[in-house]
């Protein structure tokens, strides 16, 4: 095989993703879900930039019971397709860089285990090694729960694998996550697009407060470049 890394995007469609997270409050779910639907896309593009393989796997695709079970299965799917490595992302960081995901493949070839930990003591990437990988530590760990970091560094260790952890990122999980990464004041390419849609909504909808925080750093971002299209299937 010409790759031995591939890249999973695991995550939801923009329709069901919208029936667990709120990134409007009080906003409309049409609103909502072209803030989803930007995301996946952002992600699509910054994975597509490494130039390794990449492959979407949602819920249409996803194989298990528990989020465990379907995510360690969307793993073992790419393993199975001879991939040695893997790196997995959700569609909820819009921080994350192709320069970030380039180096995870590079120490991927001297760690076991590279591990982006979010803000919520979550992950927002995951790149795991095929002769590392165990289905069943990896489906029981205590996804979408608080410890679930700590608990996937202590395995590793446990299993004597080699890990590297990245710098800590923001993922967006709920308003009060798109407010805090708003008042960062770091965006980058055409998540400007879903900036807009933000300033419009808080500016019919609240009129101040979150509209002077938006305002001060958006006022020369609102030329719009559509994202490229971009479908990668299983």
């Amino acid at each position: 095989m010409k790759y031995a890394t591939a890249i999973l995007i695991f995550t939801r469609t923009a329709e069901a993703e919208i029936r667990h997270k709120n990134f409007i409050d009080g906003g409309s779910s049409k609103s909502n879900t072209k803030i989803v639907r930007t995301l996946i896309q952002q992600t699509v593009c910054t994975a597509s930039k490494t130039l390794s393989p990449v492959f979407t796997i949602d819920e249409t695709q996803q194989i298990g019971e528990t989020f465990g079970e379907k995510f360690a299965n969307s793993f073992q799917i790419l393993f199975d397709q001879g991939f040695e490595k893997v790196i997995a992302i959700g569609n909820d960081c819009p921080d994350l860089t192709a320069e970030t995901l380039k180096k995870t493949i590079a120490e991927l070839q001297r760690k076991q285990v590279v591990v982006g930990p979010s803000k919520d003591e979550g992950m927002y990437l995951i790149g795991l090694s095929k002769k590392g990988f165990s289905f069943e530590d990896f489906s029981n760990l205590p996804w979408q729960k608080k410890g679930l970091l700590s608990e996937f560094i202590r395995q590793t260790e446990i299993a004597n694998q080699s890990i590297l952890l990245l710098s800590e990122l923001i993922d967006l999980d709920n308003f009060n996550d798109v407010k805090r990464f708003i008042r960062k004041g770091k965006i980058s390419g055409y998540f400007k697009k879903l900036l807009l849609q933000l300033i419009l909504f808080l500016t019919r909808f609240f009129q101040t407060s979150y509209f002077s925080i938006l305002s001060s750093f958006c006022r020369e971002m609102l030329v719009l470049r559509g994202p490229p299209t971009a479908k990668f299937s299983v």
